[in-house]
């Protein structure tokens, strides 16, 4: 059906590593890898952006988009729902908070059980909260999550800066392309081990997937899949 339209729906993030626009230009990571795999096939690739990862899904799931491509950790919570793609990237989850001198000398958390009772804030229906969830089981207590809507990971890091909130869970890649910008932001702290991303397809759409996993088994060897990761990563 995809080949016979020639174009290919994809949902995807708006931040400055995933999509963004520089002047008039398109770009991003996973902009670029998939205007690759939709050259390699063929097909004009239509961008459709939205960061509530769980209306991502439900779009996928109600035929609105052919694939998701953000950076979506490999586990077992979307598995009833959709497929994921074979990895495209490793990611971690990190815990931004303020520098001890930019927080009245109070110093950063640094061991996981510190966060027992604390408050942390992610984006809505973020990716994040199941491994929070589990960490929470793990310190045997309990871990507050607060979801800010319409906000995305660099959003929550300039909370933190700010001093609105102390603490949020980000995304590594996120974090190393504007922790620059915020020298009064500590990410050391990790939160997950590191994980596999992914994309997401329909259950239904069993040969898309097997054509994209065969696509990145060779892309993924290729002199131009390092200068992308090179370039956003």
């Amino acid at each position: 059906d995809i080949q016979q339209d020639s174009i290919l729906y994809v949902i995807t993030d708006y931040n400055n590593i995933n999509y963004y626009i520089d002047g008039q230009t398109e770009k991003g990571f996973q902009y670029e890898m998939i205007k690759a795999f939709a050259e390699s096939q063929h097909l004009k690739a239509v961008f459709i952006l939205e960061n509530d990862l769980s209306t991502s899904i439900d779009k996928l799931k109600r035929g609105k988009a052919d694939i998701v491509a953000r950076m979506v950790p490999i586990t077992t919570d979307f598995r009833d729902d959709v497929a994921y793609t074979n990895p495209i990237i490793q990611n971690k989850q990190i815990l931004v908070q303020r520098t001890a001198v930019d927080n009245n000398g109070i110093p950063p958390i640094r061991s996981q059980i510190k966060l027992a009772g604390e408050t942390l804030y992610v984006a809505k229906n973020s990716p994040y909260l199941q491994r929070i969830h589990n960490l929470s089981e793990e310190i045997s207590d309990t871990i507050y999550v607060k979801e800010i809507p319409q906000y995305d990971d660099e959003q929550l890091m300039i909370m933190v800066a700010m001093g609105e909130i102390d603490y949020a869970v980000c995304n590594e890649r996120i974090i190393n392309s504007n922790i620059k910008k915020y020298p009064q932001l500590d990410v050391r702290t990790e939160i997950s081990f590191t994980q596999n991303t992914a994309w997401l397809v329909r259950n239904q759409s069993p040969e898309l997937l097997y054509t994209i996993n065969k696509w990145l088994e060779e892309f993924k060897n290729t002199r131009v899949y390092r200068q992308i990761c090179n370039r956003y990563l």
